[in-house]
């Protein structure tokens, strides 16, 4: 019996990660249009609205970090190149 070379839990979580990397994404995006819709209007920008603004965009880019790796595995390839 040959064992397969794909490593599936990899691909399931690389999937997840995406998906989570897309929903933060929107969220940034939400946060970045009222943001600069309140600078527009000459109103005081929230420091709470700015901060969760930079945490998702943190946050997106940790989960889309760790797709790559999860892809990198899948495929069995070295995570360096």
């Amino acid at each position: 019996m040959k064992s397969s070379t794909s490593h599936l839990p990899s691909l399931f979580s690389s999937l997840l990660f995406i998906a989570a990397a897309m929903l933060f994404l929107s969220v940034a995006v939400v946060m970045g249009i009222t943001a600069l819709a309140s600078l527009f209007t000459n109103q005081k920008v929230q420091a709470q609205q700015t901060i969760f603004l930079a945490i998702s965009i943190f946050e997106v880019v940790l989960l889309l970090i760790a797709s790559f790796v999860s892809i990198q595995r899948f495929r069995g390839q070295p995570f360096a190149a």
